[in-house]
């Protein structure tokens, strides 16, 4: 049965496989990795049970280009991908991509201090 819809996301945990009641943690968030022709229905079985769910990816090792040319669901995805401060996407073939859901922001540190 799914719970009540989350008003915050407090906790969550990442995961290869599709839903089962032994790995029901209870959590606010499911992060689900591995994009392969299962990825829709794992993604759905988390949901359906309640679960705020998540996609994560390793852009740098391949396997997602579905995703970001928007052969997965029909839209692009690009922005999700890694970009410089002034919002200029930066190519796969350049860097390895950090995949951040949208409207995510990173902080830029220019130096750390020792101590």
């Amino acid at each position: 049965m799914p719970t009540p819809a989350h008003t915050a996301e407090k906790t969550c945990f990442q995961v290869a496989a599709p839903w089962a009641p032994e790995l029901d943690v209870r959590s606010d968030v499911a992060i689900i990795y591995g994009m392969n022709d299962s990825f829709a229905s794992r993604l759905a079985g988390w949901h359906d049970r309640g679960y705020v769910t998540h996609f994560m990816t390793g852009i740098a090792w391949g396997g997602y280009q579905d995703y970001f040319s928007g052969k997965f669901d029909g839209a692009t995805h690009n922005e999700d991908g890694q970009v410089e401060r002034n919002g200029e996407i930066v190519p796969r073939s350049q860097h390895g991509a950090a995949v951040l859901a949208a409207g995510d922001q990173l902080e830029i540190v220019v130096a750390v201090g020792g101590g």
